[in-house]
């Protein structure tokens, strides 16, 4: 009987063991960062009025050679701004199969930081922008999606929706 004992408490710990084990390695899925074909396309949001350094981002196009115009309203016809090239560090989903990125834009302005999030059903894209990142490394730079931010000079959070 203590044998019996012993033995369902040894697999019972066991089964809490490998589960623990397979909730961690399940909370984000690292993925190539050379495709980013959930990214590609047109995210726009007409509330999107808000001005940082001068620009506003009612839309946003993003294109397969990785960089992207951005537009000052949802219905502009032509960007007012651009990224001339989009440096992808990191891209992962996470557990409910939200796409994240992390990347570096250069811009006519020199250098910002991006933390992206793709919701699970590809139809709302949110960002946490810096726009100045000096010489911080990814880790000292935001690494959630927080949209109490609000606009500032150097931290934004903005939301756009798949056009």
């Amino acid at each position: 009987m203590k044998t019996k004992s012993i033995i369902l408490n040894v697999f019972s710990i066991l089964a809490v063991l490998i589960l623990m084990g397979s909730c961690a390695t399940s909370k984000k899925t690292t993925l190539p960062i050379d495709n980013i074909d959930e990214l590609i396309g047109t995210w726009a949001n007409p509330e999107n009025n808000k001005s940082i350094t001068g620009h506003n981002f009612g839309k946003m196009v993003y294109k397969p050679d990785k960089t992207a115009d951005l537009y000052a309203n949802a219905d502009s016809d032509k960007p007012g701004y651009l990224f001339t090239s989009i440096d992808m560090k990191e891209k992962w989903m996470d557990q409910k199969g939200s796409y994240y990125y992390r990347a570096y834009f250069n811009h006519p302005g020199g250098k910002s930081y991006g933390l992206l999030k793709i919701s699970s059903d590809g139809n709302i894209l949110e960002m946490m922008w810096v726009m100045w990142p000096g010489g911080k490394s990814l880790e000292e730079l935001p690494s959630e999606i927080d949209p109490t931010v609000g606009f500032t000079n150097v931290l934004s959070y903005f939301i756009w929706y798949h056009q």
